[in-house]
């Protein structure tokens, strides 16, 4: 019961004041966000279209997103981008759906087929913070990990693990890169300790596919969790990287796949397949952000201090100043 409590008051922290009717910069109308990414002042995103040869790939330059690769898909084949990341300033990488993963050298301009890369289904790619460690949750290969910028990658996990750590999406921690977590195709989120090379349930709930963790940049330790079955959603908090883990009960009835956490801001924003996104407030309960006019979301960025990014599986991506009064 204590421990609630202390949820409940650190959640009541997490106040804020925002107005409802904040109007949002709205880009790239009617396309559907696979994956997105943003570092600093500049920005990847993925797109899926409707036939092979429509997958394309956006750049991020002064507030503005632009197709990168001369206007032309990855490929002739590639219709679904759905994992990008920025490695270093020239160096870009592009996970797809049935053909694999992609490399550009030279910021985007161009890209070419990683032909070492052994699987064809990228599901989400996170680049640490502290090193050149790179890892990438696949289908059928499980999670994957380079040292050299993403030039050479190995398998994780021994081939019998191969199904438990199918994975939709990973978080590196950003204070040790050899913590990692994954939401698996299994329904659970696993924990590994050692880059990898093994894994422990972390967090499990009946009926429930877990889509995304976050992670505190104040204290690695506070985790946030992210689930949703076909008709409601889930949203756990752990104190203790996922040791125990904490349900929140008083959500709207949303199937929730996205959870930003900003402690500097005292802001936590939601993502959801059915219902744009909410805010909690100081109050401790969730309004929906009205600025967001499409009910299905893929992504959730913070850029700089207070520049929220929405990215939508069918209506581009929103960009909400989230300081304006």
């Amino acid at each position: 019961m204590k421990l609630f409590a202390s949820l409940v008051c650190y959640l009541l922290f997490l106040g804020f004041a925002i107005a409802q009717d904040v109007e949002a910069n709205h880009q790239l109308k009617g396309i559907t966000i696979r994956s997105s990414v943003i570092k600093g002042d500049k920005g990847l995103l993925g797109t899926k279209g409707d036939k092979k040869g429509t997958g394309l790939v956006y750049g991020l330059n002064k507030g503005i997103w632009t197709v990168l690769n001369k206007g032309k898909a990855l490929s002739s084949e590639v219709e679904d981008v759905q994992a990008v990341a920025m490695v270093t300033e020239d160096i870009y990488l592009a996970g797809t759906w049935k053909n694999g993963l992609f490399i550009s050298e030279n910021k985007g301009k161009s890209w070419k087929k990683h032909t070492g890369f052994p699987s064809n289904d990228i599901r989400c790619i996170q680049v640490s913070q502290q090193s050149q460690l790179i890892y990438a949750t696949t289908t059928d290969y499980g999670v994957l990990k380079s040292v050299d910028n993403g030039k050479n990658w190995v398998g994780c996990t021994q081939d019998t693990l191969i199904g438990n750590t199918s994975a939709w999406s990973i978080e590196i921690d950003p204070e040790n890169d050899s913590i990692v977590y994954v939401t698996s195709f299994s329904g659970e989120v696993l924990k590994s300790i050692d880059q990898g090379c093994s894994w422990s349930p972390s967090l499990k709930h009946d009926g429930i596919m877990f889509y995304d963790v976050a992670i505190s940049t104040v204290n690695s330790d506070k985790l946030w969790a992210a689930g949703a079955s076909d008709s409601s959603g889930v949203f756990y908090f752990s104190y203790n990287q996922g040791q125990r883990w904490l349900p929140m009960n008083n959500l709207p009835n949303i199937t929730l796949n996205e959870v930003i956490v900003l402690e500097e801001l005292e802001l936590v924003v939601i993502g959801s397949w059915n219902d744009g996104c909410y805010l909690m407030s100081n109050d401790y309960k969730w309004r929906k952000m009205d600025a967001i006019k499409f009910d299905a979301i893929t992504d959730l960025w913070i850029q700089g201090d207070n520049t929220l990014h929405v990215f939508t599986c069918g209506d581009g991506v929103y960009r909400i100043d989230l300081a304006k009064p």
